[in-house]
């Protein structure tokens, strides 16, 4: 399936967006302390279980120094004119997803999970320790802390491609990192479902040479089968 490659890129760039991240870096739009223990403190009265998910997450970045995905964002690389008109009539859920998956890569967790319906299917298809179903914001946070511990901060993730209608998306990534100190590259598929505005089910598929490099090391078992909050 073709896609528009971009290397050290987490989003295809936009015109709109380089000048809103302009925008994010002006003083005036930059959220001030407060705000964000704000935001924190509304988090946890409205849902302790994911309060917690999110001190555990954030217990385990110092150690492991994979408060992100370690990726490197470059919002223009590659880009024609035909792309950012191309891009100017993107589809709202494609947009939606080309900012969550910024926010991850950036390290902000909150935007992907605000964007989850509350009882959000999330599945990894593939033979990798992660394989399984996890059920809820809570699970979802808990599949991104063991991933960091899987890989230990050194996960990058580009984004090839993201094409959306009203109720699918389906993005096209490049994958890679190492696993006990061995690098590991694969391809990657995301299945993007939408209810009512919100992402309702996500489905990762990843290409033969990842299944192929955990059934040569003999992985254990999933970590997970499935997981509900």
């Amino acid at each position: 399936m073709p896609g528009r490659e971009l290397s050290r890129s987490i989003v295809c760039g936009r015109p709109q967006r380089r000048d809103s991240q302009a925008r994010r870096r002006s003083p005036s739009h930059v959220r001030d302390a407060t705000a964000r223990r704000s935001g924190r403190e509304l988090v946890a009265a409205r849902c302790p279980q994911l309060a917690r998910v999110q001190l555990f997450i954030s217990s385990i970045q110092a150690p492991l120094s994979c408060a992100r995905l370690d990726v490197g964002i470059d919002l223009s690389h590659g880009m024609t004119d035909q792309a950012n008109e191309d891009n100017i009539m993107a589809h709202p859920n494609e947009a939606l997803l080309r900012e969550t998956y910024e926010a991850v890569g950036q390290g902000d967790l909150q935007v992907l999970l605000d964007a989850l319906a509350d009882d959000v299917r999330w599945a990894d298809s593939s033979l990798g320790p992660l394989a399984g179903e996890y059920r809820g914001k809570e699970a979802v946070g808990v599949f991104f802390a063991m991933m960091f511990e899987v890989y230990a901060g050194t996960l990058h993730l580009d984004v090839l491609d993201v094409v959306a209608n009203e109720d699918h998306a389906v993005v096209l990534t490049r994958e890679h990192g190492k696993i006990g100190g061995e690098p590991v590259s694969w391809r990657g598929t995301h299945i993007w479902t939408f209810r009512e505005g919100e992402c309702a089910e996500f489905v990762a598929i990843n290409d033969r040479a990842y299944n192929r490099f955990w059934v040569r090391r003999n992985a254990s078992p999933p970590i997970a089968s499935v997981w509900s909050a």
